[in-house]
């Protein structure tokens, strides 16, 4: 059976450019899963891997198997952590102007960095 040269170096010219992108596919980096838990009121010893009675499996494996970040900066109105996961700004640019800064932060710095 003889192959239409038309179809046939169609089928070669696809192939010809599949394959760069195929190959370029298999070298690219993968994006991280990041996972953000928020929660009220929830204290240091009150997840598993830091040594509480109460049993949280889930929370404990993704724990041990990722980077922990556990020194966070919080106020006391849960309003202002709402208003910054909601708008993506800092709180202080969010008009709470009670929220405690790390020492040496200056208002420069405020305005370059987003949530």
């Amino acid at each position: 059976m003889q192959v239409p040269s038309l179809s046939y170096g169609l089928c070669i010219c696809l192939l010809t450019l599949g394959l760069p992108a195929s190959i370029h596919g298999l070298d690219a980096p993968t994006k991280p899963n990041i996972v953000l838990i928020v929660a009220d009121d929830l204290g240091w010893k009150d997840v598993g891997y830091h040594g509480s009675e109460i049993r949280t499996p889930h929370i404990d494996r993704l724990g041990a198997s990722g980077s922990k970040l556990e020194q966070h900066y919080v106020a006391v109105d849960d309003r202002i952590a709402k208003s910054s996961a909601i708008t993506r700004h800092r709180s202080v640019l969010a008009d709470f102007p009670h929220t405690a800064l790390p020492s040496g932060t200056n208002d420069e710095a405020l305005i370059r960095v987003r949530v």
